[in-house]
């Protein structure tokens, strides 16, 4: 799946060039599903209000690209050199959104 990897900055080139943006759409649906139950579970007794709160700290921009970060990610990452020489690699949008669109790849893949 070489979408997973793939910036949409690919699209400047090729009009055809497949990126992450779907994949990444998914792989948000997914872990935001997946992390909500697994707080509704472990945390059964609080509300939704305090559910909803937990799971945004959870899956915020700044801990998905510092997992993306730990897991080295940014050296998959497929990107046009402007896109790389403006700091893409490193960008926190960037790690979140690849590491989204990964998570959706594994599932897809498992499917």
């Amino acid at each position: 799946m070489q979408e997973a990897p793939s910036h949409p900055s690919l699209k400047q080139h090729n009009r055809e060039a497949k990126n992450y943006e779907k994949f990444e759409l998914l792989g948000d649906a997914l872990l935001g599903f997946i992390i909500t139950e697994m707080i509704y579970i472990t945390l059964s007794d609080i509300n939704e209000g305090e559910i909803a709160k937990i799971k945004s700290q959870l899956v915020s921009k700044q801990i998905l690209s510092s997992i993306a970060q730990k897991i080295n990610l940014s050296k998959y990452m497929i990107m046009t050199e402007g896109e790389e020489k403006s700091g893409g690699r490193e960008s926190i949008n960037n790690l979140e959104n690849t590491l989204e669109a990964l998570i959706a790849a594994i599932y897809l893949g498992s499917t």
